[in-house]
C-alpha cells in the first residue's frame, strides 16, 4: 500500500503510561459489568469488595481508574489511594473527615477517631443520602501489613451494616497471595479475587486499530497482525507499541509492517529499561539463573530440561519453580512445563543474561 503524505502531524492516540487509562479499554467488559451491578444492589452484593491482581503491565491500575468512574455514574463518592506507609492515617484524618466536612457534616472528634469509627461515621452519613463510598488501594504489599490489619477489619465490619461502602484493591501476585494467606488478614479473603490475564489476539488488534483510525490514520491488516502478536495481548504493551508505530513516520496516513518492525525493536529495548530489569532487580542471582535456564527454550520450558541444564536435582528445582511461581514471575502451563509471566523476558533474557561470575551449580535452597 503507497504512502500519503500528510501536511500536519495527527495526534498520538495511544497512552503508554503506567496507571493512565488507554483510550479503548479492552478485554474487560465483564469485570466492568459486575462490579457496576454490584452497585446497583441495594443490599449490599458480595463483589463490592474485589481485588485486581495480575503481572505488572497487566491493567491493574487502570481497572481501578476505570470502577472508581463506574462508582461516580452511580452517585457514589471515590477515595482513591495508594498502599504507602501511613495510608491509614490519610485516610482517616484527611480523605474521610474531608468526605465529612465536604458534605456540611461536622466532626469534631475526628482528630482522636480510628479509622474504623470515622468510616462508619461516612457510611452512615452516606445512607441518609443514599450514596455511598468506594475505597480503592493501589500496590497493596506485605511491607504495610499492620495497617492492612487495621483497614481491612474496620472495612469488613463496616459492609454489613447498610451496604454503603465498596472497597477495590490491586497489587502483584506475590504480596497479594501472601496478604490472602496472613491468618490476620482473612477479612480479605471474603473478597472477589480476580487474576488479569492478557487480552485475546482480536482484542489486543481492535485495541491498536480503533485508536489510530480515531485518529485519521490507518494501518495495513498484516501490520496490523504483526504489532498485535508483538504484545502478546498486554494493555500496556498495546499501548507503549500503539505510541511507538505512531511516531515512526507520523506525517504519513498509512502505518506499514516496516513501521512495525521497527517499532517492535524499540519496544524490546524500552521494556528492558523499565520493567523487564526492575523485575530481575528484585530477584536473587540464583533466581537470574533459572530463568536464563528457561531463555533457550523458544516456548514453555520442561522442568526436567531445566534441572538438566543446571545440573541440580528435581526436587531442589521444584522448590525454586514453586518461589518464582508464588512471585507471580513464571507460571505452570500444565504438569511438568512452565512458562515466562511477563512478555519479552525470554529474549531480553537471552540478551542480558546472568552475571558470569555466577556458577549454575549454585545451592538453590529457599533464602
Amino acid at each position: 500500500m503507497s504512502r500519503v503524505y500528510r501536511s500536519y502531524m495527527p495526534r498520538d492516540p495511544f497512552t503508554p503510561t503506567f496507571g493512565v487509562s488507554p483510550p479503548l479499554l479492552i478485554g474487560r467488559d465483564d469485570l466492568i459489568a459486575e462490579f457496576a451491578t454490584s452497585l446497583a444492589d441495594d443490599r449490599g452484593s458480595s463483589t463490592r469488595a474485589t481485588i485486581y491482581t495480575g503481572s505488572r503491565g497487566i491493567g491493574k491500575t487502570t481497572m481501578l481508574n476505570v470502577v472508581e468512574r463506574v462508582a461516580r455514574e452511580h452517585g457514589w463518592l471515590v477515595i482513591s489511594e495508594t498502599a504507602y506507609a501511613g495510608f491509614v492515617d490519610w485516610l482517616t484524618n484527611i480523605a474521610l473527615s474531608g468526605l465529612l466536612a465536604s458534605h456540611g457534616y461536622s466532626n469534631t472528634t475526628a482528630s482522636t477517631q480510628s479509622f474504623g469509627d470515622q468510616l462508619k461515621l461516612v457510611s452512615d452519613h452516606l445512607r441518609s443520602l443514599h450514596s455511598g463510598v468506594l475505597i480503592t488501594l493501589d500496590e497493596l504489599n506485605d511491607a504495610q501489613f499492620d495497617e492492612l490489619r487495621e483497614f481491612g477489619a474496620a472495612l469488613y465490619q463496616a459492609f454489613p451494616d447498610n451496604g454503603t461502602v465498596a472497597f477495590v484493591g490491586a497489587g502483584l501476585p506475590r504480596p497479594v497471595n501472601l496478604m490472602l494467606a496472613d491468618l490476620a488478614l482473612a477479612n480479605f479473603q471474603q473478597a472477589d479475587l480476580h487474576v488479569l490475564e492478557p487480552v485475546d489476539l482480536d482484542d489486543a488488534k481492535r485495541a491498536l486499530r480503533v485508536p489510530t483510525e480515531d485518529s485519521a490514520r490507518e494501518i495495513e491488516p498484516l501490520a496490523l497482525d504483526d504489532a498485535a502478536r508483538a504484545t502478546e495481548g498486554y494493555p500496556f504493551l498495546i499501548q507503549l507499541l500503539g505510541h511507538l508505530i505512531s511516531h515512526e513516520h507520523p506525517d504519513e496516513r498509512v502505518i506499514t509492517r516496516d513501521d512495525v518492525a521497527s517499532g517492535v525493536l524499540k519496544m524490546h529495548e524500552r521494556i528492558g529499561s523499565w520493567r523487564l530489569e526492575s523485575e530481575l532487580t528484585e530477584l536473587s542471582e540464583n533466581d537470574r539463573v533459572l530463568l536464563v535456564a528457561m531463555a533457550t527454550d523458544h516456548g514453555p520450558s520442561k522442568t526436567s530440561a531445566i534441572a538438566s541444564r543446571l545440573a541440580i536435582g528435581q526436587d531442589y528445582l521444584d522448590e525454586w519453580l514453586a518461589h518464582l511461581i508464588e512471585r507471580g514471575v513464571i507460571y505452570q502451563t500444565r504438569h511438568g512445563e512452565v512458562d515466562f509471566v511477563q512478555p519479552l523476558l525470554r529474549e531480553y533474557l537471552r540478551v542480558h543474561p546472568v552475571s558470569p561470575s555466577l556458577e549454575p551449580d549454585t545451592p538453590w535452597r529457599s533464602q
